[in-house]
């Protein structure tokens, strides 16, 4: 019988977390399981720190999750107080981790890397030293860098003069980034493989249990993610719950994620200068995975509302996959990447973009009918299972590799 040799897969980077963390961690982390479950070796190398003091997940510099090996090459997770400590750290990562890629070759371990994070400084060494290994890169972009406001002149042209060129193919998250892609390097006379790999999620891990809680409780409707990363997510957020005030809705906001007490001043007078009283939304704080998995069971609707701006039309938030393997329905925007996956009042309420009323209105139809907000929830659930779930893009993903990257290896 004739089995294909096994691959050997290696996801490096930074600019996540790893194991325990937030959206690109989970995007690491289950494109990692889609490949195990499908035979190939996988191993993640993260190139820096990533932990920053007092939130800390991760403390482990190397070990193995779910089958999954991974090593920190600055032997250290944590972020240091010190300036000079910190470039020391990355500095020791950085050559700590190209050696261990070159001895990864070296034993046959590293057929081809999967390149996370946007910090030059240790995306271009690792992309240089795989062409000296003649190792195929994949770049995988789950957000449009260059429209970032942070993101500089220098650090543009690095992306579209170097990074772009330099990689073997590109994962995208969405179609806006792919059709992108397309233009630039149909510009260029570049035959660049594209694979579109959505929102992953583990449909089983996040599937609830019917919510245990008192039917006399207030209602909610929650969202969650980086607070301090949206801002204006959330002051739009608070728009809504102000029509909703106005319709006589009775449900408070919960906003899930880390924030600071300062942060939380900012937004508590942007709630006052609206009118709103402070107990309509809640700062919930950062929560791990099973305390989520509560406050989902418990909600009346999760949400995610999209603004119709280029860095998220590029983008898909991660936790949508969570919100509907769930079974809570969901709330999001008629625009960018759930606007193809979504239909209005089937899997999910669709809103008009950046429309507080309509978003409102939307939330008042869940309030108004739970057994509508149910049938949605588990129409919604039915598509993370079989869209969504990391299981199904495994041999997708393994396929690219092997038929449209591995092949690229003599070119080189």
């Amino acid at each position: 019988m004739n089995r294909k040799k096994s691959l050997h897969i290696v996801i490096a980077g930074c600019g996540f977390s790893f194991p325990l963390g937030e959206a690109l961690t989970s995007r690491v982390r289950l494109l990692a399981s889609a490949l195990d479950k499908n035979g190939a070796s996988v191993r993640v190398l993260h190139f820096n720190y990533s932990e920053r003091p007092p939130q800390i997940n991760n403390l482990e510099t190397k070990g193995a999750y779910k089958g999954i090996d991974f090593e920190y090459t600055t032997g250290n997770t944590i972020r240091p107080s010190f300036f000079i400590s910190r470039c020391w750290l990355q500095i020791k990562g950085l050559l700590f981790g190209l050696w261990r890629l070159r001895q990864l070759s070296h034993h046959g371990q590293l057929d081809c890397l999967c390149l996370y994070g946007r910090r030059h400084r240790i995306i271009i060494p690792i992309i240089f030293i795989c062409r000296l290994l003649r190792v195929p890169v994949i770049l995988d972009l789950c957000e449009w860098w260059p429209v970032f406001t942070n993101c500089s002149r220098r650090e543009k042209a690095i992306f579209f003069k170097y990074i772009l060129e330099k990689v073997s193919g590109v994962i995208t998250i969405s179609e806006h980034i792919r059709e992108k892609l397309k233009i630039i390097y149909g510009k260029k006379g570049i035959n660049m493989p594209i694979l579109k790999v959505p929102i992953l999620v583990d449909s089983v891990e996040w599937q609830l249990p019917p919510s245990q809680s008192d039917d006399d409780s207030q209602k909610y409707v929650l969202w969650c993610g980086s607070l301090s990363g949206y801002p204006q997510t959330v002051k739009f957020l608070m728009r809504v719950m102000l029509e909703l005030s106005n319709r006589k809705g009775e449900a408070k906001l919960k906003l899930v994620g880390a924030i600071t007490p300062f942060q939380i001043k900012q937004f508590r007078n942007y709630q006052r200068n609206l009118g709103l009283t402070e107990q309509r939304v809640e700062f919930v704080g950062y929560k791990r995975q099973e305390e989520l998995k509560q406050q989902f069971s418990a909600a009346t609707a999760l949400l995610v509302p999209v603004g119709n701006t280029e860095r998220e039309l590029c983008g898909f938030h991660t936790k949508t996959g969570e919100y509907l393997a769930s079974g809570c329905p969901i709330v999001t925007t008629n625009i960018g990447e759930p606007a193809n996956y979504f239909k209005n009042g089937v899997n999910a309420m669709l809103c008009k973009p950046e429309d507080a009323k309509d978003f409102a209105h939307n939330i008042q139809l869940l309030l108004d009918s739970p057994q509508r907000a149910k049938a949605i929830g588990e129409a919604g659930q039915e598509l993370a299972k079989t869209v969504f779930d990391y299981r199904i893009h495994g041999p997708r993903i393994i396929n690219f590799i092997r038929q449209e990257i591995i092949v690229k290896k003599c070119s080189y």
